[in-house]
């Protein structure tokens, strides 16, 4: 049974509007951006990349070489080379990194094919031949929302709910959304359109609410934006990104309680202003959580005004803004030319770091750039002189995968991101993974240290209940 709501009761909760539309009273700052990190093999142009919200996977699809690419976020590094498509169209990485999917796209309809990986051991789960693009997928829920087109009699894009593991499908739809959202810990699908056929006389933008299992429509509801979405964990609110319907021109992001149907403006502003603090709308923001926890998300796109410099906007459980951060373009440069920054970056808040492909013309080389972004200081130790350690959550295991070594015992310390010591073990290296329990954790994010003689790495992982 489905409930439709169709009135909106804009409140601005407790915040005030200046008069060029931006908030006060939130803390902003400007973020000076360090010179790059990494730079992917730049041989090799980068056609799309992803990255999982938790920052423990990079992926990378190449046009020249059709390989699908995994990266080592520390140092770079390429791990893993899968096979990919001969004309590479989508990429979808999962939040918590460990499912990858691509799809392939060419004008005749031959032998385009859809491929869905496990990162944690490069194997492939299954493979559909389609003319296809993918949405969004989510591990903990097995799902994934992907569009098939067709060309013949005429062109179409039909939205599908597939099964993430098998590739079935379990619900078609006749609708293209513009945005999707998996709500893994509510188990819902969240999709925004401007027309959604199941609504009489609907016009204007949709917001669409799905059992994630059976795709079944639940209730939907006519805000006054609609675009990219995020909810969080202990929420019945849901965060909404895009166009402001009641003033042209202005972006405006929007708390909409999913059981009243109210909805509250926590973010308005003139996307053409120079006014800190505003997004282009012409290069939809996205959500990405800051902790694998879904306590605490951040919207990140593009300061408007002349440079195209990446502005982070942060929110708390209470979906209210609690800070800005504008990242200043002084090393954000390619070949020679400055604000080469990509409309397509991606901020990890969880890691302090930066993406982006150079885009535009008159570039020779387009590779995945990594800049460190000092956001704040978690462990106050010298993190050049620490390896990176590559880290996988299991269900209740936390899977090590140590650096080359030869063969020796080592410690192993779990911690919280104030450093306080919650695990040791010592265990022997030099034979694969490490498997540590951790089923005494809670949702949240910790720290992972292995220690063997005068050799340290440290990583980061999520625990998510």
């Amino acid at each position: 049974m489905r409930t439709r709501h169709s009135f909106t009761a804009g409140i601005l909760g407790g915040l005030v509007l200046l008069a060029g539309g931006v908030m006060a009273q939130v803390p902003s700052s400007r973020i000076p951006v360090a010179p790059p990190r990494w730079i992917s093999n730049d041989v090799k142009p980068v056609y799309r990349y992803a990255i999982s919200d938790g920052g423990t996977s990079v992926v990378l699809l190449r046009s020249d070489d059709t390989s699908v690419v995994t990266i080592e976020p520390e140092s770079g590094e390429e791990l893993l080379h899968l096979r990919g498509s001969r004309a590479p169209h989508a990429l979808a990485v999962s939040p918590d990194g460990l499912r990858c999917m691509v799809t392939e796209f060419t004008v005749d309809d031959s032998t385009e094919t859809s491929r869905m990986y496990d990162l944690f051991n490069g194997q492939q789960l299954w493979e559909r031949k389609e003319k296809a693009g993918v949405m969004t997928i989510s591990t903990r829920l097995a799902r994934a929302m992907v569009y098939v087109t067709r060309t013949s009699p005429f062109f179409v894009a039909t939205p599908e709910l597939r099964d993430l593991l098998t590739g079935d499908s379990i619900r078609t739809f006749t609708d293209s959304p513009s945005s999707v959202f998996i709500d893994d810990w509510h188990q819902r699908i969240y999709v925004a359109s401007t027309n959604w056929h199941d609504v009489e006389g609907a016009q204007g933008g949709w917001i669409v609410e799905l059992d994630a299992f059976t795709g079944e429509e639940l209730r939907s509801w006519q805000p006054s934006a609609y675009g990219p979405m995020c909810r969080l964990a202990d929420s019945d609110t849901l965060l909404i990104a895009g166009f402001d319907s009641e003033r042209d021109g202005y972006l405006k992001v929007i708390a909409l309680d999913l059981t009243t149907g109210r909805e509250r403006t926590v973010v308005s502003c003139a996307s053409t202003s120079d006014e800190y603090g505003c997004v282009r709308l012409g290069y939809p923001p996205k959500w990405a959580y800051n902790d694998m926890a879904g306590q605490s998300v951040q919207l990140h796109g593009v300061m408007s005004g002349p440079a195209a410099m990446p502005l982070v906007i942060m929110f708390d459980g209470q979906c209210t803004p609690t800070a800005r951060y504008l990242l200043q373009s002084e090393n954000i440069e390619w070949e020679s030319r400055q604000h080469a920054t990509s409309f397509e970056h991606t901020v990890d808040f969880v890691h302090q770091k930066l993406y982006y492909v150079p885009e535009g013309t008159g570039f020779e080389r387009q590779p995945l750039i990594c800049h460190p972004v000092n956001f704040t200081v978690d462990v106050r130790e010298d993190r050049e002189r620490l390896g990176s350690l590559r880290l996988y959550t299991d269900g209740s295991v936390l899977r090590v995968i140590p650096p080359e070594m030869p063969a020796t015992e080592a410690t192993i310390d779990v911690m919280d991101m104030q450093g306080r010591l919650l695990h040791r073990a010592r265990v022997e290296i030099g034979n694969g993974s490490i498997a540590i329990a951790i089923d005494g954790l809670a949702s949240g994010t910790y720290l992972c240290s292995l220690a063997a003689g005068e050799r340290r790495s440290l990583g980061r992982f999520s625990v998510i209940r």
